[in-house]
């Protein structure tokens, strides 16, 4: 407001036209545009959170920033007990923050600009390895050396997808869209199936089967060196009757002239299965038309050029599990991949120096790819008397 009235001020002392009433409705403008991305800038929501004396920070808290009763964001805090939020709107939250072996708490607060909270956590009375909350099996939560282990509810069990079930773990993102797992910090853990690392993924499984869910945030140097910072292992109970899982999908152009199929399939029981993939992709009679003019010192050239493109690739796979022991885990895999490309390319024009030429031109190009490759995984697992046998032998 100061600003306007300063330069209407100016525009009466230098005889103001049509040119200074437009200057100053675009300058008025300018800053209210300023001050609606000032308004609307993202702010940060940061803390820590400390033993009730405020002596030791406490790692891996949940911190969930709750608005009109719908989870906003959450995030865990580090080794020191720090935490931090960006990107959040302005406004009034709900805070919760929860932590194995300690007492929730339960904050409301208003965030703008940056915020910062400490949150002091009282210890439960009784200090123990493993904490359990007696109510139904989804609420018992056990902690390892390395994570913790979760165990889904009866609801979640009754569902037919294994990525929508997943969604309670609350360590987790589980996407039942784009049938995929994320850590908290959105990175992708390493899935194994009853602690293997060949398995055919989660699409599979049927939730009912799922005897527990292992979050593991603190992975050994072994899966380190491999770039693995965080493992989500899901281990199935143990069933004899057979087991028949199908999934499909499909996508076209119309006309068909680009396209795309997949299917997947997998048949066995707890200790022996077969997988398998197959997916075809096409391209046909993808036409393109080009003009092109080139003139230089002593010639010019143009022509239309026509070019049409073909091509077709199939992926297939097959994926034999084999739980030979409850030690001992055998898988064989044989991939196959084909691809092929064809391409047409015909032009006609002139070329012009001191007389004119008709000319043209056409060309084939054919290119093929064939990928078969097989591999086979054996693990063999030794029991913590015979590792202790070895130790004591060396």
């Amino acid at each position: 407001m100061k600003l306007q009235m300063m330069i209407q001020r100016t525009c009466k002392k230098c005889s103001p036209n049509k040119t200074w009433e437009a200057t100053n409705r675009v300058v008025i403008l300018f800053f209210m545009l300023i001050n609606v991305a000032l308004s609307h800038a993202q702010n940060v929501f940061h803390g820590e959170i400390v033993s009730k004396n405020g002596e030791v920070g406490i790692a891996n808290g949940y911190i969930l920033l709750i608005q009109n009763g719908t989870i906003f964001k959450t995030t865990t805090s580090y080794k020191d007990g720090s935490f931090t939020i960006k990107d959040v709107p302005a406004g009034d939250y709900i805070v919760e923050v929860t932590c194995l072996g300690y007492q929730a708490i339960c904050d409301s607060l208003s965030i703008k600009d940056t915020t910062k909270r400490t949150y002091r956590l009282k210890e439960e009375t009784k200090d123990i390895d493993e904490v359990m909350i007696v109510a139904d099996r989804s609420q018992i939560v056990k902690r390892t050396a390395n994570g913790e282990i979760f165990y889904l509810s009866s609801d979640a069990k009754k569902m037919s997808n294994p990525f929508r079930a997943l969604q309670e773990i609350p360590a987790i993102i589980s996407d039942a869209n784009t049938s995929s797992v994320k850590m908290l910090n959105g990175k992708a853990p390493l899935i194994l199936i009853n602690g293997n690392m060949i398995n055919s993924g989660i699409g599979p499984i049927s939730p009912a089967d799922i005897e527990s869910v292992e979050v593991v945030n603190s992975v050994s140097a072994r899966y380190l060196q491999e770039g693995v910072t965080s493992i989500l292992n899901i281990r199935l109970k143990k069933h004899t009757k057979p087991y028949l899982w199908l999934e499909g999908a499909t996508r076209h152009e119309i006309p068909l002239d680009n396209g795309f199929g997949v299917g997947y399939f997998e048949i066995g029981n707890h200790k022996i299965s077969l997988y398998g993939r197959a997916a075809y992709h096409y391209k046909y009679h993808e036409d393109v038309e080009s003009s092109v003019n080139r003139t230089n010192t002593g010639y010019k050239q143009t022509y239309d050029q026509s070019t049409r493109s073909d091509a077709n690739k199939w992926i297939g796979e097959l994926l034999l599990k084999y739980q030979i022991t409850p030690n001992d885990y055998f898988a064989a895999q044989l991939y196959d991949s084909y691809n092929t490309t064809k391409g047409n390319t015909s032009a006609h024009g002139n070329y012009t120096t001191d007389i004119s030429q008709w000319y043209s031109f056409q060309s084939f190009d054919t290119n093929k790819s064939n990928i078969l490759t097989t591999s086979l995984y054996y693990k063999h697992s030794f029991s913590e008397s015979t590792y202790k046998k070895c130790l004591r032998e060396e």
